[in-house]
């Protein structure tokens, strides 16, 4: 079709002057929905890079503190390791720091996922947002943020308690921050019922790109820690400061890719319950027409 746009699955790198493709104008199969993810890190890896570098930089400066000296160990050893899992497991990290360095990791994805979504989702409305005024959107709606993330994370923490409600509570909380990014109607208990409805009329998709990305973290970042244990000879305090730079260099890529994927089950979700997928073809079609709110 002449003027028609690619959509996923194109492999070519579009370049920086050029305007992004949009990653989808129609509901996808879960693969699709994460090659969608590094698909928009091709299109613009320096901005999606530096929108997530703001918070996941200091968040890691952090870590490093609480590890060597409020846990005080280097993380080098399986048993410092086992130790710290089995204090969460005890409730007695939050003497020590081991619950704090968890809160962290979360925080900074779920803060840049808000980022990652602003600039992506943009794309679906000819909006090609730079890295600085994404972050300035990020922090100016910091209060609902923080507001959304203590009411999920305490929700989804009871629901562990008998494992299946938490389950849940992760997959239809997953579309927060982009609900949060692009519906700026919406607080945050408004943008968690929101994530809740969507995710609950499209539950496979994203459980099946949840699942995904979890196991490309895990391996991920434990094929880096694994990495510089074996090969590189380091006293504990330099092989922490290590491990932390390598974490941080893969979560350059992981927190794009999460941010970007989860925006794209989002877009995806609203295709498939809302028809949001031609209310865009409509009013990119013609301007003046109106529209479903959010975008």
């Amino acid at each position: 079709m002449p003027g028609a746009r690619p959509v996923v699955g194109h492999n070519e790198r579009v370049a920086a002057t050029d305007p992004p493709t949009p990653l989808s104008d129609r509901p996808l199969p879960v693969v699709d929905l994460v090659d969608g993810a590094f698909h928009a890190l091709r299109q613009r890896p320096r901005t999606l890079v530096l929108g997530v570098l703001w918070l996941a930089g200091p968040a890691a400066i952090l870590r490093v503190y609480i590890d060597a000296n409020v846990l005080g160990y280097s993380g080098r050893s399986p048993m410092a390791f086992v130790s710290g899992v089995g204090q969460l497991l005890r409730f007695e990290g939050l003497a020590n720091g081991a619950v704090a360095n968890v809160i962290v990791s979360l925080f900074v994805t779920a803060t840049t996922g808000v980022t990652v979504a602003r600039i992506v989702g943009g794309w679906s409305s000819g909006v090609d947002l730079g890295a600085v005024d994404a972050i300035t959107f990020t922090v100016r709606r910091m209060p609902a943020i923080v507001v959304a993330f203590i009411v999920t994370h305490v929700l989804a923490g009871l629901g562990w308690i008998v494992v299946i409600p938490g389950v849940l509570c992760l997959l239809w909380f997953a579309l927060v921050s982009p609900v949060l990014a692009l519906e700026t109607d919406l607080g945050p208990i408004a943008a968690i019922r929101r994530s809740k409805q969507l995710a609950t009329g499209d539950m496979n998709a994203v459980f099946g790109v949840v699942f995904v990305l979890f196991l490309t973290t895990s391996t991920l970042l434990a094929g880096t820690a694994i990495a510089v244990s074996t090969y590189l000879d380091l006293s504990d305090r330099v092989y922490l400061v290590a491990v932390t730079v390598t974490g941080l260099l893969t979560s350059m890529v992981l927190l794009p890719l999460n941010g970007a994927a989860m925006t794209l089950v989002y877009l995806d979700a609203r295709y498939r319950s809302e028809g949001f997928d031609l209310d865009t073809r409509i009013r990119s079609t013609f301007p003046s027409s109106g529209g479903h709110r959010g975008g």
